[in-house]
This record gives structure tokens, C-alpha cells and sequence, in this order.
């Protein structure tokens, strides 16, 4: 069974590289912004992106060399999801175009392939849905927005079936390396048992290959073998 300590190094082990290619999207966003849309929009989306971009390398140098403390790695994953999806319901919003909607399927999807919790993939589709609720009532004008509505639907049922379907397989993974494991330690249960008692065995007991080669004698092998160092002669014949 996947327990919290085995959930939390999953995803701690993701966001290293995940801030770190976030940082760089957001920085390529802060200039795209301040470039191709036009003021007052492009000043409120350039400093939501900066902003995002400087929190994301910082968790990245955070995270250079060391670990998060224990049970920190989802909520600091949620962070990251909920400065995305700000930016992108800040966009829908400024920009009052239905397509800008992708934005936000985008980080549905890349939540259902980071997290590691029902509890905070639901959270994350409630913020996206509600938002882009409220975004559309006020300015809906036309049939794009039941499109794209329809597309964040979509966007959200696939990215709750791939996190369930992550969550199972993680599940199953662990559970095999669990079995694995006690497999292992099981047997050198038993080859240490086994070991035991053939070495405080009275009786000689010797290992031998095809030609007499001996692979293995106990102790009482060995003494009987010192009195009598011919015992094995003429028992094996090599043949040509």
C-alpha cells in the first residue's frame, strides 16, 4: 500500500524539474505579454506572469541540493497549479475570448499528471470549473463559449481518469516492490535456517559437482575428510 512518505517523494521528485520548466514558461510569457497585448491587459498579465515565474525559481533553487521537509511536496505542487491556473482565468478574463479557455484545460491536464491526491485534484478542477463559470456569465456572447465549455469538460473528465489511473498503477508498483521485497528477505530467512542446520548436522554432508569438485562441506564433512583425505578417491571418474 502507497503510504503518505511514498506519495510525498513521488511528487517531491517532480518538482524540481517542473518549477524549473514552468519558471522558464512564465518568463517567455512576461515578455510575449508585454509584446503582443495592449495596456492596461498587458501590464496586469506581464507582472501575474513574472510574479509566477520568480516563485517558480525560487522553488527551484529551493530545491537544488536539498528536500523538502516531509509532507510538504503536494501542497507545494497545489501552489505552483493555483499560480497557473490564475494567470490563465486572469487571461480569460482581460481578453473576454472563449479560446483562451486552452489555458486552463492545459493545467487540468498537467494537474491529473502531477498530483498525487483526489483531494487536491478535485480542488484544483472545482477552481478551474468555477472560475471559468463566473468568467463566462459575464462575458458571454456567443456559441465559442459552449465550445470551449464543452472542451474544459472534456479536459477535465480525461485528466481525472489519468490520475486515477496514475494513483492505481503507483498503487500496484508499490504493492509488487513490497512483495518483492518480502520474497527476498523471506528467502534469506530460509537459506539462514537452512545454513544452520546443515552446519550443526553430525552427519557429513559435502556439495559436489559433476567431477567431484567439492562445493560445499560442513563441519563434520571437513573433520571426516581430515582423518581420512582419500574418502572421495576413485568415486568420480572423468571421462574423456
Amino acid at each position: 500500500t502507497a503510504t503518505p512518505e511514498d506519495v510525498d517523494r513521488i511528487v517531491g521528485d517532480a518538482l524540481r524539474p517542473v518549477a524549473l520548466g514552468v519558471g522558464i514558461l512564465y518568463a517567455i510569457f512576461t515578455a510575449a505579454h508585454l509584446l503582443l497585448l495592449t495596456p492596461p491587459s498587458s501590464i496586469v498579465m506581464a507582472a501575474a506572469a513574472g510574479v509566477t515565474g520568480v516563485f517558480n525559481f525560487g522553488v527551484y533553487r529551493y530545491l537544488s541540493g536539498r528536500r523538502l521537509p516531509r509532507g510538504w511536496s503536494q501542497q507545494l505542487a497545489v501552489l505552483i497549479l493555483i499560480g497557473v491556473l490564475t494567470n490563465a482565468l486572469l487571461h480569460l478574463s482581460l481578453t473576454a475570448q472563449a479560446m483562451q479557455t486552452t489555458n486552463l484545460m492545459i493545467t487540468v491536464l498537467g494537474s491529473g499528471m502531477l498530483l498525487m491526491s483526489r483531494r487536491w485534484m478535485a480542488l484544483l478542477v472545482g477552481i478551474a470549473v468555477v472560475g471559468w463559470g463566473a468568467t463566462a456569465l459575464v462575458f458571454w456572447n456567443g456559441p465559442d463559449w459552449i465550445h470551449f465549455g464543452f472542451a474544459l469538460l472534456s479536459s477535465c473528465v480525461v485528466a481525472a481518469l489519468v490520475h486515477e489511473a496514475r494513483l492505481r498503477f503507483v498503487q500496484r508498483f508499490l504493492e509488487m516492490r513490497g512483495q518483492q521485497r518480502s520474497q527476498r528477505h523471506a528467502l534469506r530467512e530460509r537459506e539462514t535456517s537452512f545454513a544452520a542446520i546443515v552446519d550443526r548436522n553430525d552427519d557429513a554432508i559435502l556439495v559436489l559437482d559433476r567431477v567431484g569438485h567439492v562445493l560445499y562441506e560442513n563441519p563434520s564433512a571437513q573433520a571426516l575428510r581430515a582423518r581420512h583425505p582419500d574418502l572421495l578417491d576413485g568415486v568420480f571418474e572423468v571421462q574423456a
